[in-house]
């Protein structure tokens, strides 16, 4: 079991209860320790990936985030993380390195800032 926080890469919480990624909730004290599961911003592992599966299979939960993940258009970025998932209500962004769905805005930002992309730079050091 680790230590470090499965969130915190490179300075950044990057859970998927965080609009994007952030320093605002950073702390040494917690990230680095055993301490992270105690932060709000937690999310076991198994949990996270029980609500991305029960999205892509489009069960209710696709509903209640619809307007926010479902894209409008088709939007293509040409970052390699960048993922494109159909689902039975159209499609839906992923982010391979956050491994989460991401929202419409920030599948925006995948195409238009893909290259400077805090995520990616973490990657990349």
């Amino acid at each position: 079991m680790s230590k470090v926080c499965p969130y915190y890469k490179g300075g950044y919480c990057t859970s998927s209860l965080l609009e994007q990624p952030s320093q605002d909730f950073v702390s040494s004290q917690r990230c680095l320790t055993e301490n992270y599961k105690t932060c709000r911003f937690y999310i076991p592992k198994e949990e996270e990936k029980e609500g991305v599966e029960k999205y892509i299979e489009g069960t209710n939960e696709i509903l209640l985030y619809a307007k926010v993940n479902i894209l409008d258009e088709l939007l293509i970025s040409e970052c390699e993380y960048y993922e494109l998932i159909k689902t039975d209500k159209g499609y839906i962004a992923k982010c391979k390195l956050m491994n989460r769905v991401i929202t419409k805005s920030q599948a925006k930002l995948c195409i238009s800032y893909w290259n400077t992309c805090p995520i990616r730079k973490t990657v990349k050091e």
